[in-house]
């Protein structure tokens, strides 16, 4: 078997292309050719040649230098003829001196010199800044495998479109990041002019989910109807956990009592421990978008709850309080909705990026909550208090107020004193309680509108009345002068 392949060099609109032409040549026993298989020829841009006697002796050099390629180029298993493509062009801008760096060292490289870089302002880049690079990058190369090997310039523009469509949620940021690191490349030398697949790049157009709060009626209801099916008492407890703490509901799953010895975990994911050592209750877990551990004192109204629960079913350190839960791939999160659908409660979908999402699920609770305590006027409870220990789950309150292990027990505890309680083993009248609480709470926000409304027409006609007397005074005393 053997391969003739001939490089030349053209021009096309001041732009010099590499042509590769491979034939393979296959012969018999008796040494007389069999079979000629043409692989397509290969234009691959390369930079302009300094004379025409340089091209002379590119085309020459690169002809000897392709000759690496031939024993994978005729292998039995041959790769595809894209995958020659990329070989060929891979081949032809590492003998141009664009630069030895594959992609695996080219974005750590750019992310060392961003980030001690100056800005114009003569400012070194913002941390955060440097670790949304850092995130964005990272996962390029974690989802390219083989191609993290290739020259940043012959990664398939396909592919690495493929690659941010799969890295998902804020796309728009990190188009912008990798177009950062291949512009920089461009700059540097390192990234070819007409190779740059970061030139392409578009963001997946994603709908943001707008959660609807729960009314405190609708939960009522709910965990009233939970005492009548199986595991009842499992589900109360669980859809309370979702409203008094700020755990998703994977990190609930596996709530468990807090072991006797208990040292974090070095890799946690989602854990949670319920510490009872303390005469006020905490919940120590992981929280997975914040990465980092929080700790949160547990308000009186879930603890009683919690006591009668555990004491049922006899939970020891190290035991699960959801044992059934937890030991699921999944979360229940669409038998918690059903369950939710059965009581009476209108549970409101939507269809985001050709999926079914519930607008009014599990995660909706801890919204909820906010509500409530927003309304509630029992307890005096400033913003500050309810963004920086009530919707723990919001990133914006997680870099402000999570800095340390220890919350703020005091503020804690004040959030605790106004937060509604759902009292165990409820009926319809309190249902009915909470229903008249909330048309009376809407009258009298109505009525302080009709009031402010009352007082700003009292004054523009107050103010009328006086233009209208110092009118024809100021008339009579223009006359007698």
């Amino acid at each position: 078997m053997k391969v003739k392949t001939a490089v030349s060099i053209v021009e096309k609109h001041g732009q010099y292309y590499a042509r590769w032409r491979s034939d393979e040549l296959v012969t018999d026993r008796n040494g007389e050719e069999k079979h000629r298989e043409h692989f397509e020829p290969t234009y691959v841009p390369i930079p302009p040649p300094e004379s025409p006697a340089h091209v002379i002796t590119k085309s020459q050099q690169l002809a000897l230098e392709v000759g690496q390629y031939k024993a994978e180029l005729v292998s039995p298993h041959r790769p595809s003829s894209e995958l020659q493509q990329i070989k060929l062009a891979e081949f032809a801008v590492r003998s141009s001196g664009m630069g030895t760096e594959s992609t695996r060292e080219f974005f750590p490289l750019f992310l060392i010199d961003y980030a001690h870089t100056p800005t114009k302002t003569r400012k070194l880049p913002l941390k955060q800044a440097v670790s949304s690079m850092a995130l964005t990058l990272g996962k390029v190369l974690k989802n390219l495998h083989g191609d993290r090997s290739l020259h940043p310039s012959t990664i398939p523009a396909s592919r690495l479109q493929a690659v941010i469509d799969k890295i998902g949620q804020d796309q728009t940021t990190h188009v912008e990041n990798v177009r950062c690191a291949y512009k920089y490349g461009l700059e540097k030398g390192y990234v070819h002019k007409l190779l740059n697949p970061a030139a392409a790049l578009t963001a997946k157009t994603t709908c943001r989910v707008s959660r609807i709060p729960h009314e405190q009626a609708d939960v009522q209801r709910a965990l009233i109807y939970m005492r009548t099916i199986n595991r009842g008492d499992e589900w109360q407890l669980f859809t309370l956990s979702g409203v008094y703490t700020p755990m998703r509901i994977s990190t609930c799953c596996k709530l468990q009592l807090k072991p006797t010895n208990f040292v974090r975990p070095e890799m946690p994911r989602k854990c949670a421990f319920l510490d009872l050592s303390k005469t006020e209750w905490e919940i120590e877990f992981y929280d997975t978008k914040g990465g980092k551990w929080e700790i949160q004192i547990l308000a009186p109204h879930f603890m009683m709850w919690l006591e009668p629960y555990i004491l049922k079913h006899k939970l020891g350190p190290g035991d699960y309080v959801f044992p059934d839960f937890a030991r699921l791939r999944l979360a229940p999160s669409r038998e918690w909705e059903r369950i939710m659908e059965e009581s009476g409660c209108e549970m409101q979908y939507a269809t985001v990026n050709g999926h079914r999402r519930c607008l009014t699920g599990f995660h909706s609770l801890r919204i909820s909550l906010d509500k409530w305590v927003k309304e509630n006027k029992s307890v005096e409870l400033s913003q500050e208090d309810i963004e920086n220990s009530l919707l723990r789950h919001s990133s914006k309150v997680h870099r402000k107020s999570y800095n340390s292990n220890v919350p703020n027990a005091p503020q804690q505890r004040r959030i605790n004193a106004g937060r509604p309680s759902f009292v165990p083993g409820g009926s319809d009248a309190t249902v009915a309680l909470f229903e008249l609480r909330k048309k009376k709470q809407t009258l009298i926000a109505e009525l302080g509108v009709i009031t402010e409304t009352e007082s700003e027409l009292s004054q523009i006609i107050e103010k009328e009345k006086n233009n209208n007397d110092t009118t024809p005074n100021e008339t009579g005393s223009a006359a007698g002068a």
